[in-house]
């Protein structure tokens, strides 16, 4: 077969344009659409089966809060004489799936599905999320006369972002972090190599800048099999921590299935509930 010098040439020309469209493409995505990629539980909402799951609990744990111009559906008891655990969900879930888990305990809870997601109104930002946590917990620490020392700061995956930034700010009296990241940004940029993802990214939760300064209990619980967040973002952000009581990770388990995991109810109730190692 005669090698055509100009014809292959013209091939990987022509390859090589596509590929750069392609980036472009993909680089504009997630520019237009991050919003929707980096909050993607903003269209995980399945009415018929969250009725029929939580209906038990639509009261009188359920309640509406009116949070800095928006409408945010959350759920709240109080044990008096107890804890407040306020538990902070991932971006890709409806945290009214955690009630059980929550109420299990024992304590006094409070949990709110983000702007956005749920039944909430408006749209997520990490700003937003921050800035709308904090209200929460004051709003309610002052209604049930809990003071800043009992409150249990619970952050998972996303969540574990905005309960460094809220700690930074509202001391709990522990913080515990859910198969948690040492920032977004960090994360992204393994996932996306090729892209300037400190440029283009709106919410970089750098947690890792925050945690040195935080004094109070913290626990930090692993998914070893984690595909979403691998397990050393959660051995970093650990690592910063100069208070860390308790780093556990659980084999086998991926990302989404720590609550279900073997040990881990027990170490959670442990460190948030009891002497505090986990």
């Amino acid at each position: 077969m005669k090698w055509d010098q100009r014809k292959w040439c013209s091939r990987l020309k022509k390859t090589g344009l596509a590929l750069v469209r392609i980036y472009f493409l993909l680089f504009v995505i997630l520019i237009l659409f991050q919003g929707y990629v980096v909050f993607p539980g903003q269209w995980m909402v399945f009415p018929s089966l969250r009725h029929s799951f939580l209906e038990k609990y639509l009261e009188p744990c359920s309640r509406t809060f009116h949070v800095n111009g928006e409408t945010l559906e959350g759920w709240v008891k109080h044990v008096p004489g107890t804890p407040l655990i306020v538990f902070l969900g991932g971006n890709g879930e409806d945290v009214a799936w955690h009630v059980p888990f929550l109420d299990g305990m024992g304590c006094s809870f409070l949990t709110v599905n983000y702007r956005g997601f749920g039944n909430s109104s408006g749209s997520p930002s990490e700003q937003a999320l921050i800035d709308d946590a904090i209200v929460l917990i004051d709003q309610v620490c002052g209604e049930m006369d809990i003071p800043s020392g009992e409150v249990v700061l619970v952050g998972q995956s996303i969540g574990s972002g905005v309960a460094v930034a809220v700690a930074s700010k509202r001391p709990p009296g522990k913080l515990v972090l859910q198969v948690p990241f040492d920032s977004l940004e960090a994360v992204a940029k393994e996932k996306l190599p090729v892209y300037p993802v400190s440029w283009i990214l709106r919410s970089p939760f750098r947690s890792d800048l925050l945690a040195p300064a935080i004094t109070c209990p913290v626990a930090v619980f692993a998914a070893l099999e984690d595909e979403v967040i691998p397990v050393h973002h959660a051995r970093r952000i650990a690592s910063l921590f100069p208070q860390l009581i308790c780093y556990r990770e659980f084999d086998g388990v991926h990302h989404m299935e720590l609550e279900d995991a073997y040990g881990f109810e027990r170490a959670f109730r442990n460190f948030c509930l009891d002497d505090g190692k986990g």
